[in-house]
């Protein structure tokens, strides 16, 4: 399990600063490299943590289905630069992060982009949050999340379905496959739910031997994966 968070963080980590850093022009053959290359990215870091200012529109929480990989990321970074700061990370879980789970769609598993930055939240902080926080996600999970979360390959995302997309056919299922399988196998730990546990356990471990194998898996093979 704690390799399995591991990947969410740098996943998380990753998305956050793609999203939030202005695009470069990029040479690689003028890549830095040893000391240099070492040198340059202390000083990203440094900005990222010391200098950046992130801050979470509640309203964008309401927007749309996406809302969750645009709200979660941003409270993430406050509470990393209050770590050591009881009060603080108190203050944030019991404001911007309540506010999150209310919301209208960061707050659940209905996209699975939601799942990154909930999950993280969740794991990291799970001794500090409230219990309704814990038993707002218990509860959410067994009404209809473990269904967002198991969705067949393929319709894991209902934007790209009839009839709001004319041709219905979803191309953002291996994405989405990752977030909600990843997350799913983590709170069936959490709440050792034993059926749902040997469904994520066995769809992962048999996706990453199709995708080391055989190459990226089609919708036909993942959606008969168990």
């Amino acid at each position: 399990m704690c390799r399995l968070l591991t990947t969410w963080i740098f996943l998380q980590v990753s998305w956050f600063i793609c999203t939030s850093q202005p695009l470069t022009p990029f040479d690689p053959l003028k890549a830095l490299r040893g000391d240099a290359w070492e040198k340059a990215y202390q000083l990203r870091l440094q900005h990222l943590l010391n200098s950046q200012t992130f801050t979470v529109d509640i309203k964008d929480a309401n927007t749309d289905a996406d809302a969750g990989k645009r709200v979660w990321p941003p409270l993430l970074a406050q509470l990393y630069k209050a770590q050591g700061d009881t009060a603080k990370i108190q203050q944030l879980i019991q404001t911007t992060g309540q506010a999150i789970i209310d919301s209208k769609w960061a707050g659940n598993f209905y996209k699975p982009f939601t799942l990154p930055g909930y999950t993280m939240y969740y794991f990291r902080f799970k001794n500090q949050l409230p219990a309704a926080q814990l038993e707002y996600t218990r509860k959410h999970l067994y009404d209809k999340g473990w269904d967002y979360l198991m969705r067949g390959d393929g319709h894991m995302d209902p934007i790209y379905l009839p009839p709001e997309y004319p041709n219905g056919t979803e191309f953002n299922s291996e994405n989405f496959n990752w977030m909600a399988r990843m997350g799913g196998y983590l709170f069936a730990q959490e709440y050792h739910d034993a059926d749902k546990l040997a469904y994520f356990d066995g769809y992962l471990n048999n996706w990453i031997r199709c995708k080391a194998i055989e190459g990226p898996p089609s919708h036909a093979s993942t959606s008969r994966l168990p």
